[in-house]
């Protein structure tokens, strides 16, 4: 079976105004994981401004 890669941007796409996901979108990142699909979220931040973002994204299986 071929896996499916699922590819977000974090700035002005995930978060909402107040840095957090919605729980809509939290959702729809596990469905695609439990189905053998891989989450990658991109970002042009730095590792120290991600660190404190990684509690809202469960379900992601990569960071770039």
């Amino acid at each position: 079976m071929k896996k499916k890669i699922f590819s977000y941007d974090l700035d002005g796409t995930l978060l909402m105004s107040n840095n957090k996901v919605h729980p809509v979108t939290k959702k729809a990142f596990h469905d695609v994981h439990k189905k053998g699909g891989i989450n990658i979220l991109n970002t042009g931040r730095g590792l120290l401004k991600v660190l404190p973002l990684l509690d809202e994204f469960d379900g992601i299986d990569y960071f770039i």
